[in-house]
């Protein structure tokens, strides 16, 4: 599953991690049979409650080893959008639906009196979700703290 994943590189920092294989043995744990199977069902699951009015939150365990942060959430709206959410359904359950999970009212949605942290991209999500990974600036609590990269040559 991970080769059609169409991400970036695992960072090399990876390497660092005890994994029995390193990069390449985290790589062979995602294509092992059972592991795609538990996939497609966890997908099929997400689909079925969804359709069935349940509130999905977006969530991952970044943090232990082999997770990063700022990685794998675009790994996980993919998913998302693959098990048959659109972009914006996936995009609202890592945001606006999140937040209100986790009962933070002022967080998850641009709105006045709110905490305003968001991403500027520079490519459309709905269009492809994939487009979440094109980053062009930063904003937390509604001041930017990654600028924008210089145009390309």
């Amino acid at each position: 599953m991970i080769r059609s994943f169409n991400a970036k590189p695992i960072p090399p920092s990876f390497g660092r991690w005890r994994i029995p294989g390193g990069r390449r043995g985290c790589r062979a744990i995602v294509r092992r049979k059972p592991t795609k199977r538990a996939l497609q069902t966890a997908k099929r699951n997400l689909k079925a409650l969804f359709d069935a009015g349940v509130k999905i939150a977006m969530g991952t365990d970044t943090g232990p080893p082999a997770r990063f942060q700022g990685y794998f959430e675009h790994l996980e709206l993919e998913q998302m959008v693959d098990a048959g959410l659109t972009p914006m359904q996936a995009l609202v359950a890592a945001t606006g639906d999140a937040a209100l999970c986790l009962r933070l009212p002022s967080v998850g949605t641009l709105e006045p009196g709110k905490w305003a942290d968001f991403v500027v991209l520079d490519a459309d999500p709905l269009v492809d979700i994939r487009n979440s990974r094109t980053v062009a600036s930063v904003y937390v609590a509604g001041n930017r703290v990654m600028a924008p990269r210089p145009p390309a040559p």
